[in-house]
């Protein structure tokens, strides 16, 4: 019987393919409510939580490598080289 065929390779593929952006992360200074925790994780993003008070938060995302801070029930986007 007449048969048709290929080979595909997938790592050419994926170099082929431009890599997805990484989700930004938000940090959730220590005594975020819980409840806006889960909302934003059930929506998707990365949230990371204090564990414990500090002085500076926006610096302490930073050194956490988050792109946004949650800040008076709103994600703020931290601009670079502040802070």
């Amino acid at each position: 019987e007449p048969a048709t065929g290929f080979t595909l390779f997938l790592d050419s593929v994926l170099r082929a393919v431009a890599a997805p952006e990484a989700p930004g992360q938000i940090f959730l200074p220590f005594g975020t409510a819980p409840e806006d925790a889960a909302t934003l994780r059930r929506n998707g993003r990365i949230a990371i939580a204090g564990l414990a008070p500090v002085t500076n938060s926006e610096q302490e995302a930073r050194r956490l490598g988050c792109t946004e801070i949650f800040i008076d029930g709103r994600v703020v986007v931290l601009e670079p080289g502040e802070g």
